[in-house]
């Protein structure tokens, strides 16, 4: 309205229209000539005739009635040979305002753009320069070894696996004896924020992401990977009775933890403690019905979400039904109705429509983030790892993965798993172990579990899992050391690399990225210097992700 009123101003300024002016327009004019928009009307701009075209002193009518056009040069064509508006035209005033300031209109700038070749996708960056591992000795899985053999790293992801298989001109190669999928962690506390430990706010909806320090120190990160520790799973609270959704990281120092997570949700926690229950065994007994009753409310809420669902899909099916009769007896039903009006009107009685009450739709169950947490924890969906130690925890866990059948259970801790290690064989149900060396200060119900522990469940049939516990961040630095220990205490070699590669890769669900050295996976190898667990064998190098984040 500005602008408009503006060009008004200007245009009477220099010509006076013939057509009568309002008291509103003449209002805008008087305030648009003061001295503070004298500049805007100083230039010699066409003015509005009063038959609907615009005209000025110093111009000629406008080519093509548009009041965008730029004024007559000297040496253009002259504006009288132009082609004159029919009389009663009208200006185009919505070109006018489609032209920029260079003359182009709307359209013609679409039209440009339209014709202009579309930019092509950025391909995305690799995430390392290639690599090449020559490797005398490869356990491409703790059941499979290949001799001599070469792997080819190319953008993160393991290539190619072969004797046959050659590096690429200008690929640095580098050379091992011995070279395994890089260790898994599965019980740690690395980078975890102090207060996020015994924090009861913890909901099952809790992320562990939420709770770890993305700007940890990178030499932490480089102290644990010269072990061979390439991956940890963290807990938000590990002290909690629910400790909320874990988490799968990598120890990589050029990155952040948001940046190397494998998985953002790969358990779900639950810790049956002795000490939170106190001395009293009734008040531990109650703690411990508690914390496994979350099942049962995962079980509950998903049952109700499978009812509303079959309940849901009959009242469509109803409903369909009901509509195709109505459209199959339409004409029958018209004739029927005009039949009973005819009559009602003979006999001088009120006509009645029919009325079709249709059923009620069912209402969906309330959503509820923690519960639908705690569904998929029952329907399988999520592994849950529960921390028991004490014979009467561990009957109440067995107890439950006998009434929920398909929930996914993991024993951690399990100090007295020994009279139960047939009953967990049957099951199925993984122990992930801390294996602590004798006069080193942990929780008791831990410790007592003793260094020979693993190898008894191992050899009753029981999946073994290793982890350094959570009790301390920087104890994934030792986690090879426990894994040692483990062996010299009839552990076998066989069975203690899979307890820190394939065996935590599978039950968190993450083996289709790493555990293993096949085509395909991302490139977390470590390379020895002899067999993984002897005594004398050194770490030589570490490749995460596809890079080289160790190199001795």
């Amino acid at each position: 309205m500005l602008a408009i009123a503006s060009l008004l101003v200007c245009g009477f300024a220099a010509e006076p229209a013939s057509v009568p002016v309002s008291p509103a327009i003449g209002a805008a004019a008087a305030f648009l000539n003061a001295p503070a928009f004298a500049p805007a009307c100083s230039a010699e701009v066409p003015a509005f005739d009063g038959d609907g075209s615009f005209g000025g002193p110093s111009a000629g009518p406008i080519v093509g009635s548009s009041a965008g056009q730029d004024p007559v040069e000297k040496g253009d064509k002259p504006a009288g040979d132009e082609p004159k508006a029919k009389e009663g035209d009208k200006p185009k005033a919505k070109d006018a305002a489609d032209k920029d300031k260079n003359g182009k209109s709307k359209d013609d700038e679409k039209d440009e753009k339209e014709d202009k070749p579309k930019p092509k996708p950025t391909p995305p960056k690799p995430k390392g320069p290639p690599l090449a591992v020559r490797a005398d000795k490869l356990y491409v899985r703790p059941d499979r070894v290949l001799e001599g053999v070469t792997v080819l790293i190319e953008d993160g992801r393991i290539a190619a696996v072969g004797t046959d298989v050659k590096a690429p001109e200008g690929v640095r190669t580098l050379q091992a004896k011995v070279v395994t999928a890089g260790f898994i962690d599965g019980w740690s506390s690395f980078a975890l924020d102090p207060a996020a430990f015994g924090d009861e706010r913890i909901s099952p909806s809790s992320t562990a992401l939420d709770a770890v320090d993305p700007y940890v120190d990178a030499r932490w990160e480089r102290e644990v990977l010269r072990g061979g520790v390439t991956a940890y799973r963290v807990q938000t609270a590990p002290r909690t009775r629910i400790g909320g959704l874990g988490a799968v990281l990598r120890f990589h120092p050029g990155k952040l933890a948001h940046e190397s997570a494998l998985s953002s949700d790969c358990s779900l926690a639950l810790t049956l403690s002795s000490a939170r229950g106190g001395d009293d065994v009734f008040e531990r007994a109650a703690d411990t019905e508690r914390v496994l009753g979350a099942i049962a409310d995962g079980w509950a809420y998903l049952q109700e979400k499978n009812e509303y669902k079959h309940e849901l899909a009959a009242w469509e099916k109803a409903i369909a039904d009901k509509q195709k009769e109505l459209d199959d007896g339409f004409k029958k039903a018209k004739k029927d109705r005009e039949k009973a009006q005819a009559d009602a009107k003979d006999k001088g009685t009120e006509f009645k429509e029919k009325e079709y009450k249709e059923d009620k739709k069912p209402k969906a169950p309330r959503y509820d983030e923690d519960r639908e947490v705690l569904a998929r924890a029952a329907n399988g969906e999520l592994p849950v790892v529960v921390e028991a130690h004490s014979a009467v925890q561990i009957r109440a866990l067995l107890e439950s993965a006998r009434k929920f059948k398909r929930a996914r259970l993991v024993l951690a801790g399990g100090a007295e798993a020994r009279r139960f290690a047939k009953e967990l064989a049957e099951l199925r149900i993984p122990v992930l172990l801390a294996p602590q060396p004798m006069g080193f200060y942990v929780e008791g119900a831990i410790s007592s579990g003793g260094l020979g522990l693993a190898a008894e469940l191992e050899e009753a049939g029981v999946e073994v899992l290793l982890g350094s516990g959570g009790a301390d961040g920087l104890a994934s630095r030792d986690l090879p050391l426990l894994a040692s220990l483990a062996v010299g205490h009839g552990l076998s070699p066989k069975a203690a690399l899979a307890a820190l590669t394939t065996r935590p890769a599978r039950v968190f669900d993450i083996a289709d990225k790493v555990g293993s050295v096949e085509i395909g996976r991302e490139a977390d190898l470590v390379l020895f210097d002899g067999e993984p667990f002897a005594a004398a064998t050194k770490v030589k190098s570490v490749i995460c992700g596809g890079d080289l984040v160790v190199e001795e």
